[in-house]
């Protein structure tokens, strides 16, 4: 994981371990709840306070004291995006579980059509790309992401 920290627009550069948001972003916030890993999957964050008093530990502005209300501000924005990007990564997962699903529905449907035709006996083997269609459960996002 990558912390990016920002006071009143400046970059904080030192002593990254020692901030706030850092001691957040590692021990408070569980990354598995939201389906990350910080060890293997690539994860930036950037925590930027603005503020006309930042409450800096030391006086060369290297890094945000841990106060009360400033934690809660920064574990609170977390994890209102890591909501986000939950929902998107399972979006994303159900989605390819749809296209494999669907993928065995056009293999396998027009051998079991032809199959069934030759023992009905019946000379023309029906169309299943209408079944293929009704077959789909995520019809609007299938296509917004082809």
């Amino acid at each position: 994981m990558k912390l990016y920290r920002f006071a009143n627009r400046i970059p904080l550069l030192y002593d990254e371990y020692s901030d706030v948001s850092w001691k957040i972003a590692s021990e408070e916030i569980n990354w598995r709840r939201y389906g990350l890993s910080p060890e293997t999957d690539p994860l930036a964050l950037f925590v930027h306070i603005c503020s006309t008093k930042v409450p800096y530990k030391t006086v060369g502005k290297e890094y945000i004291a841990d106060r009360p209300e400033i934690e809660h501000e920064v574990i609170n924005g977390i994890r209102n995006v890591a909501r986000d990007i939950a929902i998107y990564l399972s979006r994303r997962q159900r989605v390819s579980s749809e296209k494999k699903r669907l993928d065995v529905f056009e293999r396998y449907l027009p051998i079991i059509a032809k199959y069934a035709s030759q023992v009905a006996k019946v000379k023309q083997v029906p169309d299943v790309k209408n079944l293929v269609k009704k077959a789909k459960k995520l019809p609007l996002f299938l296509e917004e992401t082809e």
